[in-house]
């Protein structure tokens, strides 16, 4: 009982001590902070601006200026501003992201989060692409989506992921192929420039994320005093070959082999494939130096002469024969292709030449007709030469020529060309608009219906002076422009479809 009395005793003193205590400690109401307008589930594309103007509300002061505010994009702060306005790098990881919007009030320090989820897909797949150098050399990637809209915006930049394109661009190649990580068909690209970290990278339209990347520290065996500043490359079975320095280095199961070296100089200003093979291909080269097309490939083993061949070192070069003399002419394009009658009693092999000066175009045709056995030759084959001249002016080292099927399609100046290849005679299509410059590059479109035709104006007092220009063969028409979507292209590539079916 005493000690009972003595606990209830003590606890009245408590509590009037509390009472009599209030004033002792400095009580803050809060703000209570709450938001709206930030949608809980949002989708963008990379290199889409996110913008986002959050409703901000307070139970007690209305002034925001005690407040701060940070927004999250999974680890990363993109943004201390009220509001967000924000462009989605190519290196924002695909798919679903964690994000944070969080408010400070400094008078209370009291801080409050709201999330969200950005679900980010790729701006890239099927479409129309320019690789492109602007002003300052640097390289940009300008793509328009296929089903593109009346007046569409242009997706551009400079990087693969996180990865910068480099300087001083050169091509942009495309394959099509399964893409079995994606479980669906799409095209690989690889994008060339002449300077930066790495020259060669690989790319997917899936994506458009990095798949490879190359440099000369990437050479099996090391550089040895070899450059990798590729102008140019040739795919071939199962291997790409790239033009760089004064050889070829070829690329397999991702390892870069370093370009053989020769007994002589050799400035090689146009490449293609000469034969496909089964473990290796014969490449063609034309040097500006001689004057003269070779065929390029590696010297084969002879083991009675102790001769050990590597089929990864392209170090023999051989001129080609039964051509006619180019002296005199500069050479646009060299294009060879073969095909076997319907009971495979015979092949024919067509190679067509094509050059210029200042009297106009000649092409010159070499065809091979030989008999066969099961699938063997049979006999001598018979060979006929013919050349015939497409009178035309204003041909420069700028001019283009491209087999399409079996049309020839030219740049001549600002006009675009054609014949057929089978008898061969030269007619206008379309003369190229001033205001647009100069053509500089083209491509037919995977359907083969629209010529997709780059230009660039030196006179433009845009940032970007280069366009694209949409002809239309049959009619002879322009159907459609955009201008200053590019800089002077290096590469136009239409990868609108798929070739297949």
């Amino acid at each position: 009982m005493k000690f009972s009395k003595y606990i209830i005793f003590v606890m009245a003193i408590l509590v009037y001590s509390c009472s009599e205590d209030l004033g002792n400690y400095d009580y803050k109401d809060l703000n209570n902070i709450s938001v709206s307008d930030i949608p809980a589930d949002t989708s963008i594309q990379v290199l889409s601006r996110l913008v986002l103007e959050p409703i901000i509300e307070r139970d007690l002061v209305e002034d925001e200026k005690a407040l701060e505010f940070v927004w999250r994009l999974g680890n990363d702060t993109i943004s201390t501003e009220r509001n967000l306005d924000y462009i989605i790098p190519t290196s924002t990881q695909f798919g679903t992201n964690d994000c944070f919007f969080t408010v400070l009030d400094k008078n209370t320090g009291v801080r409050y989060y709201f999330d969200f989820k950005l679900n980010v897909t790729s701006a890239f797949g099927f479409g129309y692409y320019v690789l492109s150098e602007k002003q300052d050399q640097s390289s940009l990637i300008s793509y328009l989506r296929t089903d593109y809209e009346e007046y569409p915006e242009w997706t551009k930049t400079n990087m693969i992921g996180n990865i910068e394109i480099g300087n001083k661009a050169s091509q942009m190649s495309k394959k099509f192929s399964y893409q079995s990580s994606f479980r669906d068909y799409g095209w690989t690209f690889n994008i060339l420039t002449k300077e930066g970290e790495y020259p060669l990278i690989e790319t997917n339209s899936f994506s458009f994320l990095p798949t490879s990347l190359a440099n000369k520290d990437s050479y099996v065996g090391g550089a040895n005093g070899k450059e990798f500043a590729p102008k140019a490359l040739v795919t071939g079975n199962s291997v790409i070959y790239f033009q760089t320095g004064d050889g070829y280095a070829p690329y397999a199961s991702g390892l870069l082999n370093p370009p053989a070296s020769f007994g002589q100089d050799y400035e090689w200003t146009l490449s293609g494939l000469w034969q496909m093979g089964q473990s290796s291909d014969v490449l063609w080269g034309y040097d500006k130096i001689s004057n003269k097309l070779y065929t390029i490939t590696y010297t084969k083993s002879d083991p009675i002469n102790g001769i050990v061949g590597n089929p990864y070192l392209y170090d023999n070069v051989q001129e080609i024969e039964g051509l006619p003399s180019l002296d005199g002419y500069s050479v646009m394009n060299m294009l060879r292709n073969s095909s076997y009658n319907a009971d495979y009693t015979s092949k024919t092999e067509n190679l067509d030449v094509v050059v210029y000066n200042n009297s106009g175009i000649t092409i010159h045709n070499k065809k091979t007709v030989q008999e066969l056995e099961w699938y063997q030759p049979k006999g001598d084959p018979v060979i006929t030469n013919s050349s015939t001249a497409l009178p035309v002016s204003g041909l420069n080292d700028e001019s283009v020529c491209q087999l399409v099927g079996t049309n020839f399609y030219f740049i001549i100046g600002n006009s675009i060309y054609t014949s057929p290849s089978l008898n061969p005679k030269l007619t206008k299509i379309v003369d190229i608009p001033a205001e647009f410059g100069k053509p500089l590059k083209f491509e037919m479109s995977i359907k083969g219906s629209k010529l997709w035709v780059a230009t660039y104006d030196e006179s433009s007092t845009e940032e970007l002076k280069g366009s694209v220009i949409v002809v239309d063969p049959a009619n002879k028409t322009i159907d459609n422009t955009f201008k200053n979507v590019c800089g002077k292209p290096a590469q136009m590539l239409t990868a609108d479809g798929n070739p297949w079916w």
